[in-house]
């Protein structure tokens, strides 16, 4: 058992000081859903206390703080955010700036403060001298992510993979918005359809009044296949040989005709435009608005 000065936050969670952040998750999301004030109205203050111990017992800086002073170490480093003062004097008993003299968080502690925004409001001298009250609308435009778009409580970003990973499984690193690295893991045999999607629960935005609460991850993969050539005959035999086997032709009787599957820029394919063009106005041109060759028959 690991060697801590204080242990309440951990007894509200439920598990041992020696608990992984894998540990610490599982607890929280399970005590969560019990005493969610949705689904348990009269559990407000547990919900706090136990939103409260896993927001400190995930962030490495607090949990050391914990670990090693115990109630002393948070009041000291500002182990909370905005209105966390009741519950933790709720918890320990004394506010949580008590220690500091009411002077608020410490400089090295929560989140820190961004620039003022200054809008400036013309006001008449009446108004000056009279008073008036103004109803201060805000908006927040939100910027485009080079990776993630957001939509509602789910975050979506698309990935590129080759055709080797999308076959035989893979892994990579992603960076997340609070700068967490995650590892992405798929499993070997289970395969990747090109513009196919999978998801990631529980790493898309937080909700609103509930921060532990998050919507999902969804990535979209790209798949990029291979150029043109890029094997030998023989080592493309060989490949075929391990694909699945290929679906039987038809049976072809009668005559045929055999033509060729071509290559071509949708974006710059405009000759299939420009003889529609010109079969329109040939049309116009020849029969009026009934067809070429076309006339009406006059009784």
């Amino acid at each position: 058992m690991a060697n801590v000065a204080d242990t309440k936050l951990y007894d509200i969670l439920g598990v041992s000081p020696s608990a992984s952040e894998n540990e610490l998750k599982k607890a929280y999301r399970k005590l969560a859903k019990e005493y969610h004030p949705d689904k348990n109205p009269n559990a407000g203050d547990k919900f706090k206390e136990i939103s409260f111990a896993y927001e400190v017992l995930t962030n490495p800086e607090k949990k050391e703080l914990y670990d090693r002073y115990g109630e002393q170490g948070l009041r000291e480093g500002g182990g909370g955010g905005p209105g966390m003062d009741d519950i933790f004097s709720h918890i320990f008993g004394g506010g949580l700036f008590g220690f500091m003299g009411g002077q608020g968080r410490s400089r090295n502690g929560g989140r820190r403060r961004g620039e003022d925004m200054v809008h400036p409001l013309k006001v008449s001298l009446e108004d000056l001298y009279n008073g008036k009250t103004t109803k201060l609308q805000l908006s927040k435009n939100e910027k485009e992510h080079e990776t993630y778009k957001r939509d509602g409580h789910d975050l979506h970003m698309t990935h590129k993979i080759g055709l080797a990973e999308a076959l035989c499984g893979f892994q990579f690193v992603l960076k997340h918005l609070d700068g967490r690295q995650i590892v992405v893991k798929y499993p070997a045999g289970k395969v990747i359809e090109p513009g196919s999607s999978r998801v990631v629960r529980g790493e898309g935005m937080p909700h609103y009044r509930n921060p532990f609460e998050k919507g999902d991850l969804f990535i979209k993969f790209d798949v990029q296949f291979p150029e043109n050539n890029w094997i030998s005959p023989k080592k493309l035999s060989e490949l075929e040989d391990l694909l699945p086997s290929r679906s039987e032709a038809p049976v072809i009787s009668g005559e045929t005709e055999e033509v060729d599957l071509q290559e071509f820029d949708m974006s710059q394919s405009s000759s299939g435009s420009h003889r529609r063009e010109a079969y329109n106005d040939s049309s116009d041109e020849e029969g009026g608005h009934h067809g070429p060759g076309v006339q009406c028959a006059h009784q």
